[in-house]
């Protein structure tokens, strides 16, 4: 991947946002090249907080030479401290160990409010 150009991934979603697919555009970092090189990945998200919904990765993401953020709302993050993939609906201001990665492109209003485990895919987009 050239280094100026950011990466774009495919977020379907099951479960009760069944047939819900939302664009994302990543950042140019370790920590995305960490996670494409994981894709395709099959992952259930929680809801976390009200503020988030949270998945496992098989594998960490690489945070070198990055810096902590402070996510706003559809962005993509990586939260170190838990090994968890997150995609903020809300804003959570700045937390030791957090780093954004992307954004989604799509409304993300339907991420909130989730009671139960939500299935998805996550592809890099074509």
């Amino acid at each position: 991947m050239p280094a100026t150009q950011p990466a774009s991934i495919r977020i379907a979603f099951g479960g009760a946002l069944d047939g819900t697919v939302m664009e994302a555009t990543l950042d140019d970092n370790a920590a995305t090249r960490s996670l494409l090189a994981q894709l395709p990945l099959e992952l259930s998200f929680s809801d976390y907080g009200g503020q988030e919904l949270t998945a496992s990765l098989p594998q960490d993401l690489d945070t070198m030479g990055m810096s902590a953020g402070a996510p706003q709302p559809g962005d993509i993050g990586w939260y170190q401290p838990n090994h968890v993939l997150v995609l903020y609906y809300t804003a959570v201001g700045s937390w030791p160990g957090l780093y954004v990665i992307g954004h989604i492109d799509d409304d993300v209003s339907a991420l909130a409010g989730q009671d139960s485990d939500l299935p998805a895919s996550l592809n890099a987009s074509e």
